[in-house]
């Protein structure tokens, strides 16, 4: 969570600059001011370099913040926001002044990616229903990898997706195969039974896999987020429809 002293400094820093992006660092649970070196600091922030070697020194980076302004800039943070967050594995922090809302992601924190809005015990089945659709943070394979770290406590790796989720629609992208033989997953022979905890890879545009569900009990019931309007949600997994956009599943080997 954000804490009042920390969100009391990012208030008054956009306060005094309020029409461009504000940013700036924590450290040790104290926010440090950044300049804006975008050249557009309307519409983006980039930290200097040099200015935060100066801020840090020898200690650690635990988050990194930054302010929209504008109505109609988003609420959350962007695509390119969670990638730089996983990639240097901070926590990011966004103020939308406008809104006086806030976001924050947390990229240790596989099973609540969105933990200022996602409530309940992530060892529910509940907990994972209705998230909304955010490519690489609360897409269908971010999902699984919240779900088998909720409630199987199995961590998952992720793997880079880009910024787009245009990208997984290409008939060159294939990084789901790629990716679960590495975080050891195997496929099922043929004529293997699926089980509780086995991952469903489907196509649903007919061209590469780029969806995946999980099959949560013995009856079949599987639980994915398709994206669109839809939020995540149960299904029954079987019937023409579903069998046929399947073109393989999964086993962790946990469960051999």
């Amino acid at each position: 969570m954000i804490s009042a002293y920390i969100k009391e400094h990012i208030i008054e820093h956009a306060k005094e600059f309020p029409e461009q992006e504000v940013c700036g660092v924590i450290v040790e649970d104290v926010p440090y001011r950044c300049t804006n070196a975008a050249e557009n600091k309307h519409e983006a922030f980039v930290i200097e370099p040099d200015e935060l070697d100066l801020i840090v020194g020898y200690n650690d980076i635990q988050g990194v913040y930054h302010t929209h302004w504008k109505t109609e800039q988003s609420e959350y943070l962007s695509p390119p926001d969670i990638c730089n967050a996983k990639s240097s594995k901070i926590k990011y922090i966004l103020y939308h002044s406008a809104f006086e809302s806030w976001d924050l992601f947390d990229p240790a924190n596989l099973a609540n990616p969105f933990p200022l809005f996602i409530d309940g015990s992530p060892k529910e089945v509940n907990y994972y229903l209705k998230w909304p659709f955010v490519y690489n943070r609360t897409d269908c394979f971010s999902l699984l990898r919240a779900y088998y770290k909720g409630m199987l406590d199995i961590s998952l790796p992720d793997f880079p997706r880009g910024f787009s989720l245009q990208e997984t629609t290409s008939s060159s992208w294939n990084l789901i195969e790629e990716n679960f033989q590495k975080a050891n997953f195997r496929k099922l022979e043929f004529g293997e039974l699926h089980q509780k905890n086995d991952v469903i890879v489907m196509s649903l545009n007919n061209i590469q896999p780029h969806h995946v569900s999980i099959i949560i009990d013995d009856n079949n019931t599987g639980l994915h987020n398709l994206g669109g309007e839809r939020t995540s949600e149960l299904f029954v997994y079987g019937g023409t429809y579903w069998k046929h956009a399947t073109r393989y599943i999964c086993r962790h080997r946990s469960f051999e």
